[in-house]
């Protein structure tokens, strides 16, 4: 589509001529089939990374969550103390 508004734009500027028309045409197609390429080799990439972000990401959420975990135990250990019935002679 965006080749096509190339051709028309070229038609419209200056009064180009259909061999204008059709060369913007292959030209604008060929740096869009160029970008289509590259896109496409950023996304190989960024799937191939996908596995090693994914357990880096499990790795740091397990971490705090182990941390998390630790924490609750031991705020309970101290509320437990802290609410435990005291001997009457305190």
């Amino acid at each position: 589509m965006v080749a096509l508004f190339a051709g028309v734009v070229s038609l419209q500027s200056g009064g180009g001529r259909w061999g204008d028309v059709t060369r913007d045409i292959r030209l604008e197609a060929h740096d869009d089939s160029i970008a289509v390429h590259e896109d496409i080799a950023m996304l190989r990439d960024v799937a191939k990374s996908a596995p090693v972000e994914a357990e880096m990401m499990w790795a740091s959420i397990h971490y705090h969550l182990t941390a998390l975990h630790a924490s609750a135990r031991a705020e309970t250990k101290v509320a437990a103390t802290y609410l435990s019935p005291r001997p009457k002679d305190w």
